[in-house]
């Protein structure tokens, strides 16, 4: 199954039998026992993880709960616990295996909301977003977009929803809660949105593209179209000759700075 791409041998403390632990690139990881005469290999069991299995790590560490003695890691960021013998596991961790692009807290304009906004945050990366609890160190949700690249995301105030933009031009807006779309802006900049901020008093939303324009979006909720709840487009410059890389909004909501690579 895609090859062997890690190996790891241990000896039980408990019976002092020997063995290997086999990961694939397939996913699979197989226990295998070593006959004490003439050292052959046999298969015991096997199990499956979510990626490419790229590191086995055996410790027996017995603080671990469920008498899990063994680490793994895939190459789709994720790391489990296991049982080396009964191959029984749970996940441990979770994180990004595509560059993360952008990060991003929620609004806060006082100290009470400061603390609140401090529990969570946002990330995006290639073909996801997701929300991480601050404290536990943890993944709370994952939004997932195949096939396409979220180059930066921004939370409006009241921190309502996650507003997101990708290389295909798209604007996107998801519930922080669930993770279900909004909605969605197409045709928002030419070959990708690279850029966003929202405004402090308003949900009015500020984006870049790599067509290097600056825009401003209403926040569907106002007196420009009553006939839809949609952003609307309701101001554009070109300054930039390349991509729109950052945005700014001034505390007053009365400026916004741009900047490009």
């Amino acid at each position: 199954g895609r090859g062997v791409t890690c190996l790891t041998y241990c000896k039980d403390p408990k019976d002092g039998k020997s063995y290997l632990l086999a990961g694939l690139g397939s996913g699979q990881l197989g226990l295998l026992m070593i006959n004490p005469d003439d050292g052959t290999l046999q298969l015991e069991r096997m199990t499956a993880f979510n990626g490419a299995i790229t590191s086995i790590s055996n410790g027996y560490d017995q603080k671990l709960k469920g008498e899990y003695d063994t680490f793994v890691g895939t190459n789709k960021g994720n790391q489990y616990l296991m049982n080396s013998r009964s191959l029984e596991w749970q996940l441990r961790l979770t994180a990004h295996y595509e560059p993360v692009h952008d990060i991003c807290f929620p609004p806060a304009n006082n100290d009470s909301e400061a603390k609140m906004a401090s529990m969570l945050f946002a990330t995006c990366s290639n073909n996801d977003i997701r929300v991480w609890l601050t404290a536990k160190k943890q993944e709370a949700l994952r939004i997932q977009v195949p096939n396409l690249v979220c180059h930066c995301i921004a939370i409006p105030a009241g921190g309502s929803m996650i507003v997101s933009g990708w290389n295909d031009g798209k604007i996107r807006a998801f519930t922080p809660a669930s993770g279900k779309l909004v909605y969605t802006l197409p045709d928002a900049h030419l070959g990708g949105v690279t850029a966003l901020a929202c405004f402090n008093n308003c949900g009015e939303l500020m984006s870049g593209g790599l067509d290097g324009r600056v825009r401003r979006w209403t926040d569907g909720a106002n007196d420009y179209d009553m006939t839809t709840t949609l952003p609307r487009l309701i101001g554009n410059v070109k300054e930039h000759s390349k991509k729109v890389s950052s945005l700014q909004i001034t505390k007053s909501d009365e400026e916004v700075i741009s900047a490009r690579c």
